[in-house]
């Protein structure tokens, strides 16, 4: 049911997608999932943010967020952080946008997470940007080019490689 909620907010139905949420939610519940409950609520929130409804999503998301602080899945959390500091910087609030990127930055630094890092290095830049501070908002987005590009590279190189490989099979 997320999965298929998942398909209708990529479709732009978010009606049909919160009644998949919805209904994901309620089986969450009824199994006492705390991970799937957590992901569901990352989703309904993530909708209502796309509609604009920012006090709605931010009050899922922060739902989601205490859940995930209680696990170990550092992945999920950090994407939460961001969720929830995105929903802020859409909002204006650049000073609670920041608690939260600053930290998601901080836990993708700390395990590694290059690729997570990236998506906190553009908010950064986009908070900054939003404060008036050109010069950390280029830092942020140098940042996040250099990853960008870091990354596009290490998956060029693979493909190569794979290429390569089934060539010298012939």
């Amino acid at each position: 049911l997320n999965n298929i909620a998942g398909v209708y907010n990529t479709m732009k139905d978010t009606l049909k997608a919160l009644e998949y949420f919805n209904r994901a939610y309620m089986l969450a519940v009824a199994s006492s999932d705390e991970d799937s409950k957590a992901i569901v609520l990352t989703g309904i929130g993530t909708v209502h943010s796309e509609m604009g409804q920012y006090d709605r999503a931010l009050k899922e998301l922060l739902k989601a967020l205490e859940i995930k602080r209680k696990g170990n899945n550092k992945t999920t959390l950090i994407h939460s952080l961001n969720a929830v500091g995105g929903v802020y910087l859409k909002m204006n609030k650049t000073d609670s946008a920041y608690f939260y990127i600053k930290e998601a930055e901080n836990l993708a630094t700390i395990y590694g997470f290059v690729s997570l890092q990236k998506d906190c290095y553009k908010h950064l830049s986009d908070i900054f940007e939003k404060k008036n501070q050109p010069a950390e908002a280029l830092k942020y987005l140098k940042l996040h080019d250099e990853i960008k590009d870091s990354l596009r590279n290490d998956q060029n190189e693979k493909d190569i490689a794979e290429m390569e490989a089934k060539y010298n099979k012939v």
